[in-house]
């Protein structure tokens, strides 16, 4: 069963960066950290087309952020369940290595070790661009 997961974050010391974003499954809300790595590795080399990086790199992406956190559902108990950066970590691995196996959506290319080859002009989506704020 998809799980709904809010990813609460704090990208600076300022309590002014807090922000959420919702999934409706906890590969989604994956998905969306790669993506929000993804987004800052564009933003940084704007000339590069093609962006590769591991999971180190994306882990000291996550280490660098002031808090990450993750509020799973839990359906049994109609309740959201924290998880710390340490349990983001895993899921992340595990979400890598099942899109390792297959290309999802043609827009991305995986090796066997979790790296990603990104191609920016793939029309990838940008999700986002509605991120609210919260205090």
């Amino acid at each position: 069963a998809n799980r709904h997961t809010i990813i609460l974050m704090q990208t600076g010391q300022n309590r002014a960066t807090r922000t959420f974003m919702d999934f409706d499954s906890i590969s989604l809300a994956m998905d969306g950290i790669c993506g929000l790595y993804e987004r800052k590795l564009k933003e940084l080399n704007p000339a590069i087309q093609n962006i590769t990086y591991d999971i180190e790199d994306l882990y000291s992406f996550i280490d660098g952020l002031a808090d990450l956190s993750a509020l799973v559902l839990d359906h049994s108990l109609q309740a959201y369940l924290p998880n710390d950066r340490k349990w983001i970590k895993q899921q992340l691995m595990k979400h890598l290595k099942k899109l390792a196996v297959s290309d999802w959506n043609g827009s991305r290319v995986n090796d066997w070790n979790g790296s990603r080859v990104n191609d920016w002009n793939g029309g990838k989506r940008n999700m986002y661009k509605d991120m609210v704020p919260y205090d």
